[in-house]
């Protein structure tokens, strides 16, 4: 008998149980968004090729050109209803009518380069935030069912997911100790309600904690 068709048998079978407690339409409303999220990968790929400096001279420059871009779509309707017809699966809808994810990624990405020297903690952290969120509002939407108690938007199996996720891709750079502990405490302040948007913090904190975390593990 097959492993698989043998699991999914049984009601009562954890995996059949997950399987079906999926929210389909808020997971495929989530997709685009965060595929679309996957190309922040780029920063890391540009860290890894190029110099430090050059690196920093590419994000800023893509943060101005990002934030310009931003600022004409903000002031003009006209602009702006083109742009959300075009790319509006790719938005939550508060950014409508405020700075998308991408110039908060760009900017935590660029205060991250700027501010650690240590290659691992940059781009694990720089990970944490194109792998992570991904993971955590993918898992979120699908399965996500208990809130923690600070806010309702986050929950805590997409917490789990951002733990799992990051462990496994800090674990490539960093020990393994250090990864884990790394990851599952940024899967809490993850869930930490700041100003601004998370695009920026995750990166930042991330880079923080774990460069806190080599002194203690």
């Amino acid at each position: 008998m097959s492993f698989i068709p043998f699991l999914l048998r049984y009601p009562e079978n954890r995996l059949k149980w997950y399987l079906l407690r999926v929210n389909t339409p808020a997971l495929v409303r989530e997709i685009p968004r965060k595929l679309f999220h996957l190309l922040a990968g780029s920063y890391i790929i540009l860290y890894w090729w190029l110099p430090r400096e050059a690196c920093l001279i590419v994000l800023i420059l893509l943060g101005v050109m990002f934030g310009l871009a931003e600022w004409v779509r903000l002031t003009q309707p006209s602009v702006n209803a083109a742009f959300l017809k075009l790319f509006g699966a790719f938005q939550r809808p508060e950014e409508s009518q405020h700075p998308t994810a991408i110039v908060w990624g760009i900017a935590g990405s660029a205060l991250v380069i700027l501010l650690f020297q240590d290659r691992a903690i940059v781009i694990s952290a720089l990970g944490f935030l194109v792998f992570g969120d991904a993971a955590a509002a993918l898992c979120g939407k699908a399965w996500g069912k208990h809130r923690w108690p600070w806010t309702n938007s986050k929950s805590i199996e997409g917490s789990l997911g951002y733990a799992i996720v990051c462990s496994l891709w800090a674990g490539l750079f960093l020990p393994w100790p250090l990864a884990i502990t790394g990851a599952c405490m940024n899967a809490v302040l993850e869930t930490v309600p700041l100003p601004g948007n998370d695009n920026f913090w995750i990166p930042l904190l991330a880079a923080v904690s774990l460069t806190g975390l080599t002194f203690l593990i």
